[in-house]
């Protein structure tokens, strides 16, 4: 019988240690090698300017359920340096109507948008590359905004969201 093996190497606290929880002002964040990810963000009033940089390191993830249940938030700006929006990052933001999506984020988690019912125009960048599951989830009226053939077309496609097709509608 062969031997079987897991890991390479020992596993050491380190490994199986949870990051660790940083703050600065409204933001909790964790520090990865990528850039920063952001946990939490308190005090969220109707506008949302999320940072591009915290301790100099650039904002490139929004974590899960990061803004999950902010019900006073309205309008969201996005970080030019944002590459992933985590799994329900903005879940159940009932009055968010309006998100201002980076040119360069890549991925949108699952169930990222996931009752935002008053959502009703998104553009999708084309260089989102997935969407995750159930992503618009309890937005009857919303319209997936971006270019054909994207994964916002392929999303609007699979799962009967309309689509218009539209270059960036932000871009300077």
């Amino acid at each position: 019988m062969e031997e079987m093996r897991i890991w390479n190497k020992p596993v050491t606290m380190k490994d199986v240690e949870p990051p660790r929880l940083e703050h600065m002002g409204d933001y909790v964040y964790t520090m990865a090698a990528a850039g920063i990810e952001l946990v939490r963000c308190e005090n969220v009033g109707e506008k949302l300017y999320l940072p591009e940089q915290i301790s100099a390191r650039r904002v490139t993830a929004l974590g899960a359920g990061m803004l999950s249940n902010c019900e006073r938030l309205r309008d969201a700006v996005l970080p030019r340096s944002l590459r992933r929006i985590g799994d329900y990052a903005f879940f159940q933001c009932g009055n968010l109507e309006e998100v201002h999506m980076s040119a360069d984020v890549k991925e949108i988690g699952d169930h990222a948008f996931s009752g935002c019912a008053k959502l009703r125009n998104l553009y999708v960048p084309p260089t989102v590359e997935s969407i995750g599951e159930g992503a618009f989830d309890g937005i009857e009226n919303l319209i997936l905004i971006g270019e054909e053939n994207s994964a916002a077309h392929r999303y609007a496609r699979e799962h009967g969201v309309p689509f218009t097709a539209a270059s960036d509608p932000y871009a300077a």
